[in-house]
C-alpha cells in the first residue's frame, strides 16, 4: 500500500491517494483480491473502505481528514496479507483576519482559532495594525506582512517548526523569542529588543536579511546567518552553552553603538 502525498492538510478538503496491489508468492498481480483499510486516528473519511482489485491487480481510494494527527493505514488484502502506510495530516495555516489591532489570544481574530503548538500561523491581514502577545506562545511557524507589527511585550514566542519563519514587519520584543529548529528570516524590518532575548536554538538560524536589531541579547546556540545587509546596535551577543554558536555574515553586517 502507498499514499500519495504522504503528507495533507487536515481541514478535510484535501486528500491523500491510497493504493494497494495485490500480488501472491512470486509476485504475480491477483485481480479479484478484497481489500479492506482501516486508520488508527480519527476524523478520517475514506472515498471507499473496501472493494476488490481490478485487473491489474489494483485497488484506489482516496482518504481525507479533519484531525491533526500522525497515522497508520491498514491494508487487509484477500483476508490475511496485513500492509501499512504512514501518513501525516497537517494543520492549515491560521491566518490573522482583523485588519485592526488585537491581542494574540482572541479567539475571533483568527479563521481557525488561536493557533496551537503544532500550527503555522500567518499574520496577514491587509491593514497597519500590532498583534500582542502578553503569555507564552508556542506554535509551529510564523509570517508576518510589513505592515503588521508583532509586539511581544512580557510574554514569549517559540517557533518549533522545522521550516522557515518569515517576519516582513517590525518587531518589539520586551519578551523571549526562541527559534528551536528552523530559520526564522527577518526580511528588511526592525526588531526592537526592550530587554527581550532572541533564543537560537541548536541547528536553527536566525536569518538577519536586511534587518535591524537594537538592545537587548541573542543567545547563539545555532546560527546567526547575515544575508543582506544588517546592523545590530547595543546588542549583547552570546555565545553557546553547548557545541558552536556562529555568526555566518555573508552580507554586510554593521555593528552601531554598543553593538
Amino acid at each position: 500500500i502507498t499514499a500519495s502525498p504522504a503528507t495533507v492538510l487536515a481541514d478535510g478538503s484535501f486528500t491523500t491517494t491510497l493504493t494497494v496491489t495485490a500480488k501472491d508468492a512470486s509476485g504475480n498481480l491477483i485481480s479479484g483480491a478484497t481489500v479492506t483499510l482501516s486508520a488508527d486516528g480519527t476524523g478520517n473519511t475514506f472515498a471507499s473502505v473496501s472493494g476488490t482489485t481490478d485487473a491489474n491487480g489494483v485497488f484506489t481510494t482516496t482518504l481525507d481528514s479533519t484531525a491533526i494527527q500522525n497515522e497508520t493505514i491498514q491494508a487487509v488484502i484477500g483476508g490475511t496479507v496485513d500492509e501499512t502506510v504512514q501518513v501525516s495530516f497537517l494543520a492549515p495555516v491560521d491566518h490573522w483576519t482583523s485588519s485592526s489591532s488585537g491581542d494574540w489570544t482572541t479567539v475571533g481574530d483568527w479563521n481557525y482559532g488561536v493557533p496551537n503548538p503544532i500550527e503555522a500561523a500567518a499574520i496577514d491581514a491587509t491593514g497597519t495594525y500590532t498583534v500582542t502577545i502578553s503569555t507564552a506562545v508556542s506554535i509551529a511557524e510564523l509570517t508576518t506582512i510589513a505592515t503588521a507589527t508583532l509586539d511581544i511585550t512580557t510574554g514569549t514566542l517559540t517557533l518549533t517548526g522545522s521550516a522557515t519563519g518569515h517576519l516582513a514587519g517590525a518587531v518589539t520584543n520586551g519578551g523571549t523569542i526562541t527559534v528551536q529548529n528552523g530559520t526564522l528570516e527577518l526580511d528588511s524590518n526592525i526588531v526592537t529588543n526592550t530587554n527581550g532575548t532572541v533564543s537560537v536554538g541548536s541547528g536553527a538560524i536566525f536569518d538577519l536579511n536586511g534587518a535591524t536589531v537594537s538592545g537587548g541579547t541573542i543567545i547563539d546556540n545555532g546560527t546567526v546567518d547575515v544575508t543582506g545587509t544588517a546592523r545590530l546596535a547595543g546588542v549583547i551577543i552570546k555565545g553557546a552553552t553547548s557545541g558552536t554558536g556562529i555568526i555566518d555574515n555573508t552580507g554586510t553586517l554593521t555593528l552601531g553603538s554598543g553593538g
